[in-house]
């Protein structure tokens, strides 16, 4: 078994430093914290919690945890791990072989409590550099400083001491829970809303319950009256089975079918399109031919009337090659008007950044943001900005 890092080489390992938290902290700086650390906590491998979030449950309460973690098997739960003692205990009736298998088991098991204490001590390191002392005097013990809590009992006493969240943004955050979503968007999106709108109440001490972040987004997707048939599908689905990470997946494929059949219905459009057009223009071609077959068998003695036929002909079936010339040219314009949204820069589209104001493309979020700013609030809305960029704002707003 590999010796366990030591508390620097796991910060070393992490993917991202803390931002210093100047003077007094506030919500959005100790969130933008505990993302930090959700990062790095999920960057260091585990057998614990279902062993696909690396250590995320060290700073994630262990309900919240297991309400938004992916079901993977039964051991999928994060459980604080417990030290399983220096010695292993066994059986007087065991063969050696066995008490070589259970000391071989044993030293696994005490090898991944080793790591996990380390990689707590490591989380809990980057609090402290991050926080100016005096805010964590409360909770620092005289003689074991921060060592009998656990990195997300830290954050918890910044949240319910620092992270003071007022009723009208509590009531605003609902509204951004329960608002509408364009079923024409990525189903990520609503994902976003629901999770980030209960992470916010869960901050201020009134979560909604698994079954509401269900019924709510279930609600949200019925009403675009694009997923009749997938909800009808989930109503079916037996009452145990209606979790989070079940609909999640559920409306998922749903959107991937739906985005499947609207880019045939397009492709159908444009076959129907050309078809018609160019049906048309044969049907002209036809007419001439048959012009020139009845002025022929007519008339064959007059061939000045069948040269002059004949150029008509020509001077048709020219004219028949720059009209399909030009509507595949056009058939290729409304192929990259479908792709490419017209898009004018520096303009308000309705969307809104914390990081970047008003003047943002449609697609463009606190939640999709690419370049996020320092202390960057992913759920600043436009009615809401959280203190975020006023850049471009709305005289009427």
């Amino acid at each position: 078994m590999d010796k366990v890092p030591t508390i620097n080489d796991i910060i070393d390992s992490f993917p991202e430093v803390p931002a210093a938290i100047q003077g007094e902290p506030t919500y959005a700086t100790i969130k933008t914290l505990r993302d930090t650390l959700k990062n790095n906590a999920s960057s260091v491998d585990t057998v614990f919690g279902g062993g696909l979030h690396g250590h995320l449950g060290l700073v994630l309460p262990p309900h919240i945890y297991n309400m938004f973690v992916p079901p993977t098997h039964a051991g999928n739960s994060w459980i604080d791990p417990v030290d399983p003692g220096f010695i292993p205990a066994m059986n007087p009736m065991w063969t050696q072989e066995q008490r070589q298998q259970r000391q071989e088991e044993h030293k696994q098991v005490r090898y991944c409590w080793k790591l996990c204490y380390a990689v707590d001590q490591a989380l809990k390191k980057q609090v402290t550099k991050s926080v100016e002392p005096m805010y964590l005097r409360a909770i620092e013990h005289a003689h074991m400083k921060f060592n009998h809590l656990r990195t997300r009992d830290m954050l918890h006493h910044l949240f319910n001491t620092y992270g003071k969240i007022y009723p009208n943004e509590l009531a605003q955050n609902d509204l951004n829970f329960r608002k509408d979503w364009d079923p024409t968007s990525p189903f990520e999106l609503l994902i976003a809303q629901i999770e980030g709108a209960h992470e916010f109440a869960t901050d201020a001490g009134q979560p909604y319950s698994p079954q509401q972040l269900v019924t709510n987004a279930y609600n949200i997707v019925y009403r675009t009256g694009v997923y009749i048939q997938d909800c009808e599908d989930w109503d079916e689905l037996p009452r145990n089975q209606k979790t989070w990470n079940r609909f999640k997946q559920h409306f998922t494929r749903a959107q991937a079918k739906f985005r499947k059949k609207q880019t045939a219905k397009h492709a159908g459009y444009f076959s129907w399109l050309m078809e018609n057009q160019l049906g048309e223009q044969c049907r002209k071609i036809e007419e001439a031919a048959n012009t020139i077959i009845t002025a022929s068998t007519a008339r064959s003695d007059d061939m000045s009337t069948l040269s002059a036929t004949q150029a008509a002909f020509s001077a048709k079936t020219d004219k028949f090659e720059e009209t399909i010339a030009a509507l595949r040219k056009e058939l290729d314009e409304l192929k990259k008007a479908q792709k490419k949204p017209k898009y004018e820069r520096g303009k308000d589209h309705g969307s809104y950044c914390w990081s970047h104001g008003f003047l943002v493309h449609p697609d463009h979020n606190g939640f999709t943001c690419r370049r996020p700013k320092p202390g960057h609030i992913k759920e600043a809305t436009r009615e809401n900005t959280m203190g975020g960029s006023q850049v471009g704002k709305p005289a009427n707003m």
